[in-house]
């Protein structure tokens, strides 16, 4: 531990109020709570599910993301707030503060993955860059990349030996009234708090900055892919009422002509049906009455056109589902933000209400998914079973 024997005022930040400290310790210990039951569940279903999806994994990746902040990182953060950061050693120090570091960047950056994967699912289906293989190696290199960012916050973190209280001494001298001043006392305490014992106060400012700008660069990245996203669902849905509408006149008008046709073959007592089929360039063209081979690939078509077009609006629904979930996660996490850069001022229990993040997407998914509120029914049916 590092001793500091000079008494000095303002070199720790106010800890807050115990009125504000208790605050925190029941909203974090809530937040465990429901966070590990809501985020096991959530694992639970999507590691039973067969069809292995890119958006799959990375919903599991941001479950067990989650799911190791409410279990871990709360309970560890209401210790701390208990303690006042006051600890005897430097491990359980570093590992609160590489807990807690690293949990923030990795949520952000599987927050892109996620709006990269549906970019490319939605915008570009055929190109499959972004394969199950691929997903999990983009979340390994994440948590690791994210590792190393805590691992960095922790070494600029150690334990102090710093002055706790003053002595207040009263003393009386001849021909003077009663003089008080204060002396320091030579009571200490641990206090995990910045050092520069490791890196240099300027590479720690440097750093502080660096990790800072990962919020900022998630968040227009994220939100750029969500508006291109919109722009290519948008402008497809419009080329598509287009091409419906152009094909809905040209039906119209085989059907007159193709009335006409049989009127006269009936005059001239050659009744002989046609098909009438119209192109997608709006042509019409009659044909001879289709065999029954012509028939089943024409079934083949439509059903995988139903099929490509059922894929898209899942696709669509699943990106709508997380795009809500970004918006949570940027609601969340912009006031500590600012708080850290020291924008707005530092409350506590407004600081640590980004913990709600790891909450509440479980609620996102069972109340925007209906095949996940299925998977819930049938989880829950099976314990009722049981019993």
């Amino acid at each position: 531990m590092e001793n500091q024997s000079n008494c000095t005022a303002g070199i720790l930040p106010q800890a807050g109020s115990d009125f504000e400290n208790i605050g925190v310790m029941c909203m974090l210990s809530v937040f465990s709570v429901m966070g590990t039951f809501g985020n096991g569940l959530v694992i639970y279903v999507y590691s039973k599910k067969r069809d292995k999806l890119t958006s799959n994994v990375f919903i599991m990746g941001l479950a067990l993301t989650d799911f190791t902040t409410s279990l871990l990182i709360m309970p560890y953060t209401v210790v701390f707030t208990f303690l006042e950061e006051k600890v005897l050693f430097d491990i359980p120090c570093k590992i609160f503060y590489f807990l807690v570091t690293s949990n923030v960047p990795l949520s952000a950056f599987i927050m892109v993955a996620i709006a990269v994967d549906r970019y490319l699912c939605i915008c570009h289906p055929f190109l499959h860059l972004l394969t199950v293989p691929r997903a999990k190696i983009i979340l390994l290199l994440q948590l690791v990349f994210a590792g190393i960012l805590g691992l960095i916050t922790a070494l600029m973190h150690s334990v102090y030996a710093l002055p706790e209280e003053l002595l207040d001494l009263d003393l009386e001298y001849p021909y003077h009234k009663n003089i008080s001043f204060a002396e320091c006392e030579s009571v200490y305490t641990g206090t995990c708090k910045h050092t520069s014992r490791v890196f240099s106060v300027e590479f720690n400012l440097f750093y502080q900055k660096v990790y800072s700008s990962f919020f900022l660069i998630s968040l227009l990245l994220v939100f750029t892919l969500y508006i291109m996203i919109y722009r290519y669902v948008t402008s497809r849905r419009a080329k598509r009422q287009k091409q419906k509408n152009a094909k809905q006149f040209s039906t119209t008008m085989v059907q007159t002509e193709a009335s006409q046709i049989d009127n006269s073959k009936d005059i001239h007592d050659h009744p002989h049906p046609t098909k009438v089929e119209v192109n997608e360039n709006g042509v019409s063209t009659t044909l001879l009455p289709p065999d029954h081979q012509e028939e089943q690939v024409r079934r083949q078509r439509k059903s995988v056109r139903e099929k490509r077009d059922h894929n898209a609006l899942a696709n669509i629904k699943t990106a709508l589902m997380l795009f809500v979930v970004a918006v949570v996660f940027v609601i969340a996490y912009l006031p500590p933000w600012l708080m850290a850069l020291m924008v707005v001022q530092y409350v506590k229990f407004v600081f640590y209400s980004y913990f709600v993040y790891n909450v509440v997407n479980p609620f996102i998914y069972a109340f925007m998914n209906p095949t996940f509120r299925t998977d819930l029914t049938k989880v829950f049916g099976k314990c009722f079973k049981k019993k």
